[in-house]
């Protein structure tokens, strides 16, 4: 992230996350509060929509992820990240991110693998 980057997402009510130091603090406290809450997490991303302007990019990229929460319900969350880059000192850096969550569900019981026979 660059150092003035702003971070958003579709689930704060336009709230906004400002410098490198505050995305980074939101990414601690939102991650940090799940800590051991999920498992066998996957964050799968789809192929980006990169433009580029001279120092400047623009990229869309969509995704999903699921996981397993500890009473073994499989959750999932799809949505699209909307990036906007800037290159400094020959580094391609997140100036602006925002989050747009599409839906979340819950898919039903988990039942691990224990093997083909």
């Amino acid at each position: 992230y660059d150092d003035n980057a702003i971070y958003s997402n579709s689930f704060e009510n336009g709230q906004q996350h400002v410098g490198h130091a505050a995305v980074i603090a939101w990414y601690h406290k939102f991650l940090g509060k799940r800590s051991g809450y999920y498992k066998y997490m996957r964050h799968k991303i789809f192929e980006p929509f990169i433009s580029i302007y001279g120092d400047k990019a623009r990229s869309l990229t969509h995704f999903d992820a699921d996981s397993v929460d500890r009473e073994s319900m499989i959750r999932g969350i799809t949505g699209r990240y909307e990036d906007d880059f800037v290159k400094r000192n020959g580094n391609w850096l997140i100036s602006r991110r925002h989050v747009e969550v599409h839906y979340h569900h819950t898919i039903g019981k988990a039942h691990e693998f224990k093997g083909w026979g």
